[in-house]
């Protein structure tokens, strides 16, 4: 009797562990299904959210709506503020907002810091640098300045070109002496006085005696307020110098087939 009640007792205990043993699995079993159906949901209502805010980014602007972006970010460029274009909810606008305030402070300024905030899409960041180390190297009247560039070819071709341009933005042909090529130099020297003030261009400054022949005739045709356009377009079919095949292709006096010839 006593062994039976003992096996009774055993069997009991045995059932109540497998009891807790099945409940604790029915309740992890049911945890993981009410965080899987949470996180499917969740997920559903990010991609739903995604989507929508996808949609909102590529559904084109209105033309009223864009007039009234056009008018929302003009003041907030102008203060200059960077900080300021994020009260604008449009990703594109936005962007042309950060761009803008960004260039204006770095050709402001002469840092390129600023350069480091444009998108490098809409405006690259290398054209940013360029025109701010270009501008401020001479400005400042220091080669030095190319090297503040990020950009290695910046760096070269700011400081290569830099006696040109400084000779040139100081009209002082002189500057050319100094400068690697010096007879490149005042050949781009005298091409730009051509175009920019004729009756005053010295021809001489050629380097090459065609150049310096094809350089009075066209001068006769520049200083002419009302150049005879028909008599140009003659001629610069027939020049034959690089210099002054740049030039009529500048003006449109020369044919298109011309043109991929000399570029």
């Amino acid at each position: 009797m006593e062994n039976t009640e003992q096996s009774v007792s055993k069997q009991i205990k045995n059932w109540k562990s497998k009891s807790v043993l099945l409940l604790i699995i029915v309740c992890i079993i049911g945890l993981l299904l009410i965080v899987f159906i949470f996180f499917k949901i969740f997920s559903i209502n990010f991609n739903e959210s995604e989507n929508l805010q996808t949609e909102a980014t590529t559904t084109p602007l209105t033309t009223i709506v864009e007039k009234q972006l056009q008018e929302q970010i003009a003041p907030l460029i102008a203060s200059g503020d960077m900080s300021a274009c994020d009260s604008i909810t449009d990703k594109t606008y936005k962007t042309v907002c950060i761009n803008n305030i960004a260039l204006n402070q770095a050709e402001k300024t002469g840092d390129i810091k600023y350069c480091q905030y444009l998108d490098n899409v809409m405006i690259p960041r290398t054209q940013c640098e360029y025109q701010v180390v270009f501008k401020k190297s001479i400005d400042k009247d220091d080669i030095g300045v190319c090297m503040e560039a990020t950009d290695v070819e910046i760096q070269k071709y700011c400081a290569g070109s830099f006696v040109e341009r400084l000779a040139m933005a100081k009209n002082d042909i002189t500057l050319c002496d100094q400068a690697t090529d010096a007879n490149y130099c005042r050949g781009n020297f005298a091409l730009v006085a051509l175009m920019q003030n004729p009756a005053k261009a010295d021809c001489s400054l050629f380097e090459k005696t065609d150049e310096q022949a094809e350089c009075m005739v066209l001068k006769e045709l520049f200083v002419n307020v009302n150049p005879d356009r028909q008599k140009m377009v003659n001629i610069c079919q027939t020049v034959k110098t690089a210099p002054f095949k740049q030039i009529c292709a500048m003006v449109g006096s020369i044919p298109p087939q011309m043109q991929k010839i000399t570029q």
